[in-house]
């Protein structure tokens, strides 16, 4: 399959952002002066700004039904430290997919907000679909204020356009 904006120019940064930073707020600077190179080479990166779950919707896959969580990305596109352009865009993503996710970014030492636990009753009861709504979404804005920088890359592969 084609990967979409997985722009990767230097291995993903694993720094922790200080507390209350923002490091969505730092851009790359270009590693030469204002003028380009010979080779007219330019660094693009696609930047996760915000992450939104919208709706949820139940589906039934090989005889079980299951909740999926409607997400809408925003992003920017920023080409040698520039911003070119904004994208926007939905996708729906299993529970069990996030859980997963979860478990990768813990491997890789990055401090997330709990997650409810993924056998917790009825599975597809408003409630339970309800707080796990909320708990995704708080789930989300803290990763993008505390490791936007370190978990980017991820995010951008985990949230892929549906093609």
């Amino acid at each position: 399959g084609k990967v979409v904006g997985a722009h990767r120019t230097a291995p993903p940064n694993k720094t922790r952002c200080p507390a209350g930073s923002l490091c969505r707020e730092r851009l790359p600077t270009p590693s030469r002066s204002d003028s380009m190179s010979d080779s007219g080479a330019e660094e693009q990166r696609e930047v996760i700004t915000r992450i939104t779950i919208t709706d949820t919707a139940t589906r039934t896959e090989g005889g079980k039904s299951f909740t999926v969580y409607i997400t809408e990305i925003e992003s920017e596109v920023l080409v040698n430290g520039v911003l070119t352009e904004t994208s926007q865009w939905s996708v729906g993503r299993r529970y069990s997919a996030i859980v997963e996710l979860d478990k990768r970014l813990a491997a890789m030492e990055i401090e997330t907000a709990k997650l409810p636990p993924k056998k917790f009753g009825n599975s597809l009861s408003s409630s339970v679909v309800e707080g796990r709504k909320k708990a995704l979404q708080k789930y989300w804005e803290h990763l993008l204020a505390e490791h936007a920088e370190a978990v980017n890359g991820d995010l951008l592969e985990f949230f892929q356009r549906d093609s």
